[in-house]
């Protein structure tokens, strides 16, 4: 633009002395008021073609400053973007190292043994669980109503391999199932529960599965 303005302003200064002396003996004799009306009018034209000029330049890097903050802020989103993935992969990482260390932490209640008493109460379940995994500290040991525990839910302490007989009277229960719920704290001193149900298969006998452990409260760690 620079360029194109210097040859304009070049052309219209030659024309003004291509129109000199053109009339070289007219010029001479004009006096200085003319001599002023006629630069006045050749610097009148310099200064309106610098005006668009100049509004085209400033358009122009108008134009190339918007593009420019748009491809910075193109950037920093994508800066922010990445930011975010990295963030989020991390706290995700962190956070199934927190599970991974907590599960680590916990009981493993195997009720593989189950028996009834048929000459006592055939509806009331003999359930022998080891625990295969951590020492930890029993708060309560309930079942799902209207089925109850009758032997064993008054454990405080439960080491590694250590047996505890938890007896429960489905007697009440019309389908004859039921979930047994094992509340305690975990060696992180976080409140957990484990949960097994109970049921009475077609052929008669019963079975106890455990489900699977779901972890609770990991952001306290």
């Amino acid at each position: 633009m620079n360029k194109l303005g210097g040859i304009l302003t070049a052309a219209i200064i030659i024309v003004a002395v291509i129109f000199v002396a053109l009339d070289w003996c007219a010029a001479k004799a004009m006096t200085l008021n003319e001599w002023g009306d006629f630069i006045a009018g050749f610097a009148a034209m310099l200064a309106f073609l610098w005006l668009v000029l100049g509004y085209y330049q400033q358009n122009k890097e108008l134009k190339q400053n918007t593009e420019m903050l748009r491809l910075q802020r193109q950037e920093m989103e994508e800066l922010v973007a990445t930011t975010r993935e990295q963030t989020d992969s991390m706290v995700k990482t962190q956070s199934l190292d927190r599970i991974a260390r907590i599960r680590d932490a916990q009981p493993v209640f195997d009720y593989s043994r189950v028996s009834v008493d048929l000459t006592e109460n055939p509806d009331s379940l003999s359930i022998v669980v080891t625990n295969t995994g951590k020492h930890v500290a029993i708060r309560r040991i309930t079942a799902s109503e209207p089925a109850e525990i009758t032997r064993g839910g008054h454990i405080k302490t439960w080491d590694y391999g250590e047996d505890h007989e938890i007896r429960i009277d489905l007697s009440d229960c019309e389908e004859k199932q039921a979930v047994i719920s094992i509340e305690y704290v975990d060696l992180f001193e976080i409140r957990q529960t484990q949960l097994c149900d109970v049921w009475q298969m077609a052929s008669g006998d019963y079975l106890a599965e455990p489900r699977p452990w779901m972890p609770q409260d990991v952001e306290s760690m």
